[in-house]
């Protein structure tokens, strides 16, 4: 390549759909240095994904690539390699970043990897071990691995995925204009709330269908999965509206789990007080509605939607598991509660409900701290930054 050569760079990710990794993608071919670098993106061919590289202008190259050694996505990865011309191949997610850096080695291309949180630990038996000891092999092999989280490092490190001098910390940002938004919108020291209509629009339907009523709302974003904890939000709401009934909690998301939450909700008499408001694209809308935020992950790498809620000036309380503790900082600027402890996470709700000079203090320092640590410009310059020593040229652009 020349001087004034783009570099060909192609993103590789396995999952489609309005998720963490997704928007991360998108969100990085956004803002990338186009006269640096020439974009191509391959993943699945319909969904979020797509559409949102169509608004874009950034060709996707359609590949299926199922959670299992495929050797037609493996025969397909080295086609997309050869149309693109790639000269670096930055997958995401594990299938991804399996395939692709199988191919990428056979073309004897430069690669990059990212790690959006190692699920897999949390899983038992051979899809572990099958998972673990993959990546074992590929990290020599990887020219540079990126970790969203210092805890994600941490672990990779402890099991032996990633080599010294090949890994790096680049944390999650975002484009917080729009959330930024909802204060003004609200003004200073609202809660970001419009009315009950926008309610309504926010969570998928009217604000007589949800049984909102006036209270407080206290809402969370994220797949209908056991990794997000709602099991544990639904028994966490229980003590809640026993000590202050006009409260509601609104779940946005859809997933596999939908069905058991319904279950769980009605077993535990909460048909009225908490409501699963389905998929949304405008989570604007969705934290507009909300007056304080909640996120009872399990695990989680570094959640854009944390990132997000905080952007929005809401107060927010969350699982000490993982990044979120570095999404928070220290001293944190929201309510950190154990993984799995119903009665925790209702304590600190309650506190942030009845202290509202503290909730809000807790909202601006969190919209503060996002804008200072967690811009989209961040995430994107030290990104090329990793690009840029994988392929041994320059410094990315950065």
């Amino acid at each position: 390549m020349t001087a004034t050569e783009p570099i060909r760079l192609l993103l590789m990710i396995d999952d489609g759909t309005i998720g963490g990794g997704p928007r991360h993608v998108c969100d990085l071919v956004a803002g990338l240095d186009r006269e640096r670098y020439d974009v191509a993106v391959a993943g699945a061919a319909e969904g979020y994904l797509a559409e949102r590289l169509a608004e874009l202008g950034v060709p996707l190259h359609p590949i299926r690539l199922a959670n299992r050694p495929d050797a037609g996505a493996y025969r397909r990865c080295l086609e997309i390699l050869a149309a693109t011309r790639a000269q670096l191949l930055h997958t995401h997610g594990g299938t991804a970043g399996f395939t692709g850096r199988l191919a990428a080695r056979r073309a004897r291309l430069r690669t990059v990897h990212t790690y959006h949180g190692l699920h897999y630990l949390h899983f038992r038996g051979w899809r572990r071990a099958l998972y673990e000891t993959t990546d074992r092999l590929f990290a020599p092999r990887t020219d540079r691995i990126i970790c969203v989280a210092e805890s994600d490092l941490r672990l990779a490190e402890r099991h032996g995925l990633v080599r010294p001098g090949r890994a790096a910390v680049v944390r999650n940002g975002i484009d917080a204009e729009p959330f930024f938004a909802i204060e003004r919108r609200a003004g200073a020291g609202g809660t970001g709330r419009e009315d009950e209509r926008e309610r309504g629009a926010a969570t998928g339907a009217d604000g007589d269908a949800t049984g909102l009523g006036s209270g407080p709302v206290i809402g969370t974003i994220g797949r209908l999965h056991r990794q997000k904890g709602h099991r544990d939000l639904i028994a966490a709401a229980a003590i809640v509206v026993r000590e202050e009934p006009a409260c509601r909690f609104v779940i946005v998301g859809e997933g596999k789990e939908r069905v058991a939450l319904e279950l769980e909700i009605a077993a535990a008499g909460l048909a009225h007080h908490v409501t699963l408001a389905g998929r949304t694209h405008d989570a604007v809308a969705a934290l507009a509605s909300f007056d304080l935020f909640v996120l009872p992950s399990l695990w989680e790498g570094l959640p854009l939607t944390l990132l997000e809620a905080m952007a929005a000036g809401l107060p927010v309380v969350a699982s000490d598991v993982d990044g979120i503790p570095e999404a928070l900082g220290d001293p944190p600027v929201g309510r950190l509660a154990p993984a799995r402890d119903p009665e925790r996470l209702a304590t600190a709700l309650l506190e942030l409900l009845r202290d509202r000079g503290a909730a809000a203090r807790l909202g601006e320092a969190g919209r503060r701290r996002v804008r200072e640590q967690f811009t989209l410009a961040r995430m994107v310059r030290e990104t090329q930054q990793v690009y840029a020593a994988a392929l041994g040229v320059g410094d990315g652009g950065g």
